[in-house]
């Protein structure tokens, strides 16, 4: 919209020309973007061929504030260009150095940023952020390349990013990457693009372990069409247990995984559409206790970037166990969103029953990266007891179950669920409920004890329960109700009642899970 300036011209013996000035440029339209500053100081040598830049210093309100200095001579009829930059980009520092020369076309350049945001240095280049932000400590970028024509560049090079921190995945710790590329580089609707990529390799590492490999390329195209294609891409993980912990939800896994699929960058909003497969022979998650999974499997479409939405795939896995209790081949259709993972309808086999029920787990560093709900019924008291490993006597009748589990960072591990008998009831061995009335003192006067005592069971028309587990521990409330005699009159038992009994001594009273128990 506008351009300003003002330039002092001395001219010296031998002839030189030195040049200093300043000059200011508005954008136009209908943005509000801050008019670029520019202060320079050069000396012209004809009889060298030479121009040296002494100073450039350009400001672009506050998001660009850069200092180079540099050269420029001719070379047997060539250009050779050489210069230097330092200064800060969005707030990062930047520095660096690159060098050109026309005789060759060979072109080299290190540029060093730290701190690094890829999402603003794309927009700063014409394109849209991505769907996600990836961030790293520090950058270091190395180029090697030869110019090919008017528009083209041959490049070879490296990106190596420390401290990386990439969501929608929020690791523990941060990362290491390397990216080496092959491939042109080419001028297109006024802005830099790729071209073609004969090779791509990111190289992922933690501070312990190489965890795995993205290897990237374009598709063959005839030599009629130009401008840049979509990138195919394959990502693979061959050992699982080198992933370092996701941030606010420890796990440990075996097992291998890989991602195929294609990368458009070229439009305006970047997009990607590809597929998970995994094979987990053991995954254990730490949410108060061990949530451990065995030999899952995992098939999922994936997408990210505006307006792209991933289709249904699925989970299954041989078993699910926590706190000792074992839930038979849980599967459920999957959805994968953004860094959200939905199971929203899994179901399993249960001692002797079955259930239902859907998860959420978010793998981005959310507030509460785990929730599931669980409803189980027709689950078995004698199966339970005998494969969980109990010692307390035999428990027969069966049970229906609602349970609620949700795994917050700033509360840890937080369960509320509610059982309830199914008709007609069952027999409880009486050792066990002596133990636990000894705790609850139910009845200070000792009659229902002493009259306990005097069964060998306790047979209950029903049976109801709740269980609360928070920060301070697991509590449990129990409800027995004794059957009539004869269907009608009182049994010798009418009602025992447990509140609040500390989960821990009801393990410890019903005994642990054998070692040989899943």
């Amino acid at each position: 919209a506008r351009l300003a300036g003002q330039l002092d011209f001395k001219l010296s013996e031998p002839p030189e020309l030195e040049v200093v000035g300043r000059l200011t440029a508005t954008p136009g339209g209908r943005g509000s973007s801050a008019p670029l500053a520019a202060r320079f100081a050069a000396r012209y040598r004809p009889r060298a061929q030479r121009v040296d830049l002494s100073r450039l210093d350009l400001e672009w309100g506050p998001a660009l504030r850069v200092d180079l200095t540099g050269n420029a001579e001719e070379l047997d009829t060539a250009p050779r260009l050489a210069f230097k930059v330092a200064g800060t980009v969005d707030g990062s520092r930047l520095t660096g150095h690159a060098t050109y020369s026309g005789a060759s076309g060979g072109l080299t350049a290190k540029l060093d940023l730290q701190p690094f945001a890829a999402g603003l240095l794309l927009e700063r280049f014409g394109y849209a952020r991505p769907a996600f932000e990836v961030n790293a400590r520090s950058a270091g970028l190395r180029l090697e390349g030869r110019v090919e024509g008017k528009d083209g560049v041959r490049v070879e090079g490296a990106l190596g990013l420390e401290g990386v921190e990439a969501p929608p995945w929020v690791m523990g710790t941060p990362l290491r990457a390397n990216l080496r590329i092959a491939g042109t580089l080419s001028r297109l609707g006024g802005r830099i693009s790729l071209g073609g990529l004969d090779r791509g390799e990111l190289a992922l590492a933690s501070s312990t372990a190489d965890i795995g490999l993205v290897t990237a390329l374009t598709q063959p195209r005839p030599a009629r069409d130009a401008g840049a294609w979509p990138l195919h891409m394959e990502a693979r993980i061959p050992d699982l247990s080198r992933l370092p912990p996701i941030e606010g939800l420890p796990f440990a896994l075996s097992g291998e995984a890989r991602v195929r699929g294609s990368f458009d960058w070229t439009d305006s909003s970047p997009r990607f559409a590809g597929h998970l497969t995994a094979h987990v022979t053991r995954g254990e998650v730490n949410v108060g206790g061990p949530l451990v999974i065995s030999d899952l499997r995992a098939s999922l479409p994936l997408a990210f970037g505006r307006g792209e939405e991933a289709s249904a795939g699925s989970v299954a896995a041989e078993s699910l166990s926590a706190f000792g209790f074992v839930l038979r081949r849980p599967g459920s259709p999957a959805r994968m969103r953004g860094s959200v993972l939905s199971l929203p309808e899994i179901t399993y086999a249960h001692y002797g029953g079955s259930g239902r029920g859907y998860a959420r787990l978010d793998l981005s560093g959310a507030a509460v990266p785990l929730s599931m709900r669980l409803e189980g019924e027709g689950v078995n008291l004698a199966t339970l007891t005998t494969e969980y490993g109990l010692t307390v006597g035999r428990i027969t009748g069966k049970v229906s179950y609602l349970l609620v589990l949700q795994h917050s960072r700033a509360g840890g591990l937080v369960v509320g669920g509610h059982v309830v008998s199914d008709p007609p009831g069952g027999e409880v061995n009486i050792e066990a409920l002596n133990k636990l009335l000894s705790y609850a003192e139910a009845d200070p006067t000792g009659i229902l004890k002493r009259t306990l005592e005097s069964l060998s069971v306790f047979s209950y028309e029903s049976l109801t329960g709740d269980i609360r587990v928070g920060p301070q521990g697991g509590r449990v409330s129990l409800f027995l109700e004794g059957k009539k005699r004869l269907g009608l009159f009182p049994g010798r038992v009418q009602g025992i009642n447990f509140r609040n009994i500390p989960l821990s001594l009801l393990v410890k009273t019903f005994g642990q899970p054998r070692r040989d128990s899943p």
